[in-house]
C-alpha cells in the first residue's frame, strides 16, 4: 500500500521533473521502496498559489523508456 508520506516525498524530493504541456501539470519523479521492491513513482500536480493538488501516481518500472517517449514527442518538458 502506497502511503501520503511517499507521494509527499517524491513531490518534495524528485530525481526528475517535467512540466506536462498537454495538461499543463508538474510530473515528479523519484524511485522508492513499495513492499520491499524498488519501483519509480511518477506523480502529477499542479501547483497554485502555494497550494498542490495530486492528479495521480502510478508506478513504472521502465521509466527511462517513459521519460523518452514523452520527451521525444514534446509532451514533457525537463524542469529539473
Amino acid at each position: 500500500m502506497l502511503s501520503l508520506d511517499v507521494v509527499r516525498n517524491v513531490v518534495a524530493n524528485p530525481k526528475f521533473v517535467f512540466y506536462d504541456l498537454l495538461s499543463r501539470a508538474f510530473v515528479a519523479v523519484s524511485e522508492v521502496g513499495v513492499e520491499s521492491v524498488r519501483i519509480s513513482l511518477v506523480v502529477v500536480y499542479v501547483r497554485k498559489d502555494n497550494v498542490i493538488r495530486v492528479v495521480t501516481v502510478y508506478p513504472c518500472r521502465r521509466i527511462d523508456r517513459e521519460i523518452d517517449r514523452k520527451v521525444g514527442v514534446g509532451r514533457w518538458v525537463r524542469v529539473k
